[in-house]
């Protein structure tokens, strides 16, 4: 017998569950709810309260995207990451779906509703490839800077042109998994360019051709990072002198 008792969302917990289904293939487990009058556990008079608390934790979108040897990458937009227990088994990193109302939402006693959880599914090894544009609201783990300039006094500009998303000054991605290597395709604006991953330089070899990027062609920088990390640094204004930022058709990150 499935013990439904102690289910939790963060720091909520979930009163009654009529019905739990983990679908282990993609990521999501389904609880069947009831909100309840007079609720002991919570304290609740009105069962509405209790599933606004719960629709307080949604995200507004979730994308649960497969890796290459297995997992996934969990991305969310406008919410929250939150860890899942059922008192036995913790997911940690998960996002909820906006709440679904099963019956009669004006009642007074009681109200079913259904929580969709999205969690991150672990693997060992695994890739992720990010193409642009780099600050669309999906990648909810990048920071991204079209300039990036560390000299006195530091600039960082978030363009707002057409070039937004997708020239790269200056980002940051953090991983919930080590990453051991990283791979850029892509050229230089204009050569000579260098580009740095983790604070070690490569030279690109392509450049853009009157102001054209890739028509000079473009390559593969590969990192194998000696130490790893969750978070990887890219940098192509990375000084004053070398101020000729990178043209990316992709980021490739292997996790350990």
């Amino acid at each position: 017998m499935v013990d439904y008792d102690n289910w939790a969302i963060g720091t909520e917990v979930i009163p009654h569950v009529r019905e739990a289904k983990i679908n282990t293939q993609d990521g999501i487990i389904t609880l069947e709810c009831s909100a309840l009058k007079d609720n002991i556990a919570t304290g609740d008079n009105d069962p509405r309260d209790e599933i606004t608390r719960f629709q307080n934790l949604t995200s507004q979108f979730i994308t649960n995207t497969p890796l290459l040897n297995g997992g996934s990458k969990l991305q969310y937009g406008n919410g929250q990451t939150l860890s899942v227990t059922d008192g036995t088994d913790t997911y940690d990193k998960c996002c909820l779906a906006r709440v679904e109302i099963n019956e009669d939402h004006t009642s007074t006693k009681r109200i079913d509703y259904t929580l969709t959880i999205n969690y991150e599914m672990s693997s060992t090894g695994g890739s992720y490839v990010y193409t642009p544009r780099f600050n669309k609201a999906d990648y909810t783990n990048i920071v991204y800077y079209y300039f990036y300039d560390p000299g006195p006094p530091e600039v960082k500009t978030a363009d707002t042109g057409d070039l937004n998303g997708t020239e790269l000054g200056w980002m940051e991605i953090t991983e919930t998994q080590n990453v051991v290597r990283v791979e850029l395709y892509g050229c230089g604006c204009e050569l000579p360019a260098t580009i740095y991953v983790n604070d070690v330089p490569q030279l690109w070899h392509y450049g853009e051709v009157a102001g054209t990027p890739y028509a000079d062609g473009t390559e593969k920088l590969t990192w194998d990072l000696a130490t790893p990390t969750t978070t990887i640094t890219i940098k192509a204004h990375h000084t004053m002198a070398e101020n000729h930022g990178a043209w990316l058709q992709w980021i490739k990150v292997y996790y350990e």
